[in-house]
């Protein structure tokens, strides 16, 4: 009978050192996988929030220049055209002083 509980009380010892270690190893995995997560997030938001300031940095400056963008197509047709009617009026000034 004695052998039985020295079986028992060791078998019991060695178990329940195991799910000590056992326990232990999670709780200490919980708390890696929690500094985990949480570095995570802020890894994610500051991701998320640099694409947002650089998004917001980009519209600025699309919406700030357009006007000035518009007005440059604008002049560069004007000037286009311009250069276009010159040519076209010396030509047509150059065929009619050769009827002539």
């Amino acid at each position: 009978m004695e052998e039985h509980k020295y079986i028992i009380n060791t078998y019991y010892s060695i178990y329940f050192n195991r799910l000590n270690d056992i326990l232990d190893c999670n709780l200490n995995n919980l708390v890696s996988i929690e500094k985990y997560s949480k570095a995570y997030r802020k890894i994610n938001r500051n991701l998320l929030d640099n694409r947002l300031n650089t998004t917001k940095i980009i519209d600025d400056i699309v919406v700030k220049n357009m006007d000035t963008f518009i007005k440059s197509i604008e002049l560069v047709h004007k000037f286009y055209f311009d250069v276009l009617q010159s040519c076209y009026n010396y030509i047509t000034m150059f065929k009619n002083e050769s009827y002539k």
